[in-house]
């Protein structure tokens, strides 16, 4: 079984470090429209929630995988995870409507879909989160 994140909308206090951190991770930037993990907040007129999307890893016959035409999109079998070939992405955007989970993402200024890479094996929104939200599991 492939692993994934988990995000415990108990313990998440929206603060969005999570964000912060995967988009200076694999970007160098500080700009949550480059993240992987987005959060959201809810408001009703009693309480407050947070929701999350980020790539549940469905595995090699994900919809994102069979929607890219240029096969671009691929299951990493050594890491166990979503893979891309940046050199075949030619940047159709199938896999955003794809997703099932909302969890691929496309910013104007790439020719390429953001998704959750799992940090090669050491997510770093899991090691940031300063609330214990997010965990690593599968």
């Amino acid at each position: 079984m492939a692993k994934h994140i988990f995000v415990d909308s108990v313990r998440c206090s929206g603060c969005k470090i999570c964000e912060q951190v995967c988009a200076k991770t694999h970007f160098n930037v500080l700009n949550v429209s480059k993240s992987a993990i987005r959060i959201h907040t809810e408001f009703t007129q009693d309480k407050m929630r947070h929701t999350h999307n980020v790539c549940q890893q469905c595995g090699p016959s994900a919809p994102c995988i069979r929607a890219c035409p240029e096969n671009a999109l691929f299951w990493d079998e050594e890491k166990n995870r979503l893979a891309i070939d940046l050199n075949k992405c030619v940047g159709h955007f199938n896999c955003v409507a794809a997703c099932p989970y909302n969890a691929i993402y496309r910013h104007p200024a790439l020719k390429h879909p953001i998704f959750c890479d799992l940090c090669d094996g050491d997510p770093q929104c899991v090691k940031w989160c300063p609330m214990g939200a997010i965990r690593l599991v599968g």
